[in-house]
């Protein structure tokens, strides 16, 4: 299990990582650890929604909680009516789609992202009205 807490600096500690990586040039990994960015924050907004201090996602409770399907962890996080298509923030939506194309096979990817994926990626987190990242922050 993981703690609440721990998610929460996980996220935030996961994209300092991803720029390091960007800034190096190093555009698929900076890519896949964007998708962990998005994980681990839906995880702590999890934690927060069912009011509980760790993320189950092993034992009896590992079927449920061990994903990295997003979809299932936004159900989750009691947010899901909040990223829709016809949502207030459509942009959010959109991000959405963009940022939930992450996959954990993409670790494997090699030449497949430029520049310009990264800073959409960056821009879909971060954005101050509709980044998924900026949004959870303030949720947890």
């Amino acid at each position: 299990m993981i703690r609440y807490e721990n998610l929460k600096l996980i996220s935030e500690t996961r994209l300092k990582e991803a720029k390091v990586l960007y800034q190096n040039g190093l555009y698929d990994g900076a890519a896949y650890i964007c998708g962990y960015v998005l994980e681990t924050a839906l995880k702590a907004r999890i934690c927060k929604n069912l009011n509980i201090g760790e993320y189950p996602d092993d034992g009896k409770d590992k079927t449920i909680f061990s994903s990295h399907d997003f979809d299932r962890l936004l159900l989750l996080s009691g947010l899901q009516g909040k990223i829709t298509l016809t949502a207030r923030n459509k942009k959010r939506f959109a991000n959405w789609s963009l940022l939930t194309s992450w996959k954990p096979e993409r670790r494997y990817a090699v030449g497949v992202y430029k520049k310009s994926n990264v800073e959409d990626l960056f821009e879909a987190l971060e954005d101050s009205k509709s980044g998924l990242f900026t949004w959870l922050k303030k949720l947890w």
